[in-house]
């Protein structure tokens, strides 16, 4: 869905769509939930174009963080308007990791909905999970039957004291998924991502849950890639750039897989403020997510998980592989 953006005053803008129709709150929800495609804007002044999409679909409380690091805020009344305006960081004042993990912690008590945890057992997942502690998330698990996912979890929930749900997926049910995000999924990859997002959101809203929290941008952000080891300060950067805006495309997806599973999705990671004081941090802390783990020292969380590697979550939980012998035999 594409919008025209018209009537700047104060740099603020009403959204009408190409036949110049305005759109109230219930009319916009809706056509969100209908169409193919989540919301998206484009807004242009005479000094700076917002270019983006919105990733929680839930207008009020929408974060959106654009590539070209420009930030926007969306405010519901009578109809929406979009407030724009430069990315600042004073490069001066470098942001320290005690900002980030206390920005973190902000972030977690603005929800005030029932919280699952897309949770793998890794790093960014047990992170997110130790931070929303004292909401008592719920930690979702999926994966096939003895998946690394599925025992490396198990362990490393029992060490962050939280209530933690299995969920072992048999082909029937990966089946029905693929049904669900084959449409905009264009690789296997993105399908095993997509899919195993949807099943997490079904089992997460099975339990009761309002929101699945997902750990999404942070290997982007913290250099978690292998391919980023020996690259110099400024080769990291434009790297790390060109993976962020690649990540956040995918992070639509799934968005759209999770929405689909009648659960709304959240992003901490990509929340605008943690998202603004971590892309100023020091080259240093953006190899090997050497940010993330300090920020996980400073908050507590469990040094076994701290210094532990996993797979990734479409290889750990075994879903990519499956879909793989799927397509080869046939869906």
């Amino acid at each position: 869905m594409s919008l025209k953006v018209e009537d700047i005053k104060g740099g603020y803008f009403l959204l009408r769509d190409m036949k110049g129709h305005y759109f109230k709150e219930d009319e916009l929800l809706k056509k969100m939930q209908d169409e193919e495609s989540h919301f998206y804007l484009n807004a242009k002044s005479d000094d700076v174009e917002v270019t983006g999409y919105d990733f929680t679909g839930i207008f009020g409380e929408s974060r959106f963080v654009y590539p070209e690091n420009i930030y926007a805020e969306i405010k519901s009344r009578d109809n929406y308007r979009i407030k724009f305006y430069p990315h600042q960081i004073d490069l001066s004042n470098k942001v320290t990791l005690e900002e980030l993990a206390s920005t973190l912690v902000e972030y977690s008590k603005i929800i005030d909905k029932k919280i699952a945890v897309s949770y793998s057992g890794g790093l960014d997942s047990s992170l997110l999970a130790w931070v929303f502690k004292d909401r008592n998330p719920l930690l979702i698990t999926v994966g096939f039957e003895d998946s690394e996912d599925i025992n490396v979890s198990k362990e490393r929930a029992k060490m962050l004291g939280l209530d933690h749900v299995v969920h072992k997926i048999e082909n029937k049910e990966l089946k029905e998924a693929l049904k669900y995000v084959a449409n905009f999924c264009f690789s296997t990859m993105e399908l095993a991502l997509s899919a195993g997002f949807y099943i997490a959101g079904k089992a997460a809203k099975e339990n009761g849950a309002d929101v699945l929290v997902v750990g999404q941008l942070a290997d982007e952000i913290f250099g978690g890639y292998r391919k980023y080891q020996g690259l110099y300060a400024n080769e990291l950067e434009n790297a790390l750039n060109v993976d962020i805006k690649r990540a956040i495309i995918g992070m639509r997806r799934d968005s759209k897989a999770i929405f689909s599973a009648g659960i709304e999705p959240m992003y901490p990671y990509a929340f605008k403020t943690f998202y603004r004081k971590a892309t100023a941090l020091d080259t240093k802390y953006k190899v090997q997510k050497l940010g993330l783990r300090n920020i996980g020292k400073i908050l507590g969380l469990p040094s076994e998980i701290i210094g532990a590697k996993k797979k990734a979550f479409q290889y750990g939980s075994r879903i990519e592989k499956e879909i793989k012998a799927l397509l080869r035999y046939g869906l």
